[in-house]
């Protein structure tokens, strides 16, 4: 896992797990584990980390959820490289294996949404997450306008709700898009 960490060898590792078979990609992927926290933090190991999500089903990785759930989800969706992984997660794994993860994140929307990277995990929930996890959003929003507005990290929140909600949710400051619930 230690290569992950290097700019050379996360590329050397990413190559491998694009010319490997799936078992090797899980053994490769395997190597993270106990380090998931380290490397989604990294510069160059969050792009390996990003590469397993791409590349194995989410039942073969289970162990990288249950180590980020571990962490602080707030802290992982502010963080320059983590939040890269978050949204990765969101994009691609099914809503039921993340609910916990963008859970704690939205408990802290204001904290994240305000954010310089925390903003674009909320703004990927809003295009990918589930009908209910866009319906929460919704409900922030509309309670935190106001703050929302005033920040620079914030405003670009809101404007994507606006632009992204159906008329009705317009009105209220809601998003529209993404899986259903």
């Amino acid at each position: 896992w230690e290569m992950s960490l290097d700019p050379q060898g996360s590329r050397q590792v990413q190559q491998a797990m694009d010319n490997a078979s799936e078992e090797a990609r899980v053994a490769l992927a395997l190597e993270l584990r106990g380090h998931v926290s380290e490397a989604v933090r990294d510069p160059h190991g969050n792009f390996v980390v990003q590469r397993c999500i791409a590349l194995l089903p989410p039942a073969r990785l289970r162990f990288l959820v249950d180590e980020l759930n571990a962490d602080s989800a707030a802290q992982l969706a502010r963080s320059k490289f983590a939040c890269r992984i978050v949204q990765r997660l969101v994009e691609r794994w099914p809503a039921d294996d993340v609910a916990r993860l963008v859970g704690s994140i939205l408990d802290d929307f204001l904290e994240v949404a305000c954010h310089s990277f925390g903003n674009y995990v909320i703004q990927n929930i809003m295009t990918n997450g589930t009908e209910e996890q866009r319906r929460r959003i919704a409900e922030c929003v509309r309670r935190d306008v106001r703050v929302l507005a005033s920040d620079m990290f914030g405003g670009t929140v809101l404007t994507s709700a606006m632009s992204h909600g159906r008329l009705e949710d317009q009105r209220r400051g809601g998003p529209r898009r993404g899986r259903g619930a």
